[in-house]
């Protein structure tokens, strides 16, 4: 005759399943940025909504070129603000909702707006 399991053996498999399906559903979130301008982007920063600290460039030392793209993976939910600045110096200040997997284009009408050249 077998035994049934344990309630804290059911206990703690329902607490991993739970955290492994948050972690699919966070990695599914993400967001690809495509630089369909003329314009490279020397600098680029994703906060939380509302926080003052921007963090480190993602970009590092890699900028964003004329048809190259960008992708960050595994993000949180929520508002974010995105910081963009080209080779002028020009910032781009943008707000976006993250839920599942976002597509940014930057084109040299968004940017020169964005930026508030046009």
């Amino acid at each position: 005759m077998r035994k049934s399991p344990s309630v804290p053996i059911l206990l703690a498999f329902a607490i991993a399943l739970s955290v492994l399906s948050a972690r699919a559903q966070e990695s599914a979130n993400s967001l690809s940025i495509k630089n369909n301008s003329n314009f490279t982007i020397l600098e680029l920063y994703l906060s939380r909504s509302g926080r003052d600290y921007w963090g480190p460039n993602l970009l590092g030392n890699n900028p964003l070129r004329p048809s190259q793209a960008f992708r960050l993976p595994n993000l949180a939910p929520g508002r974010y603000d995105l910081k963009l600045i080209d080779h002028d110096g020009y910032a781009c200040l943008k707000q976006m909702q993250i839920a599942g997997e976002v597509f940014l284009e930057l084109t040299n009408e968004s940017l020169l707006s964005c930026e508030g050249r046009r």
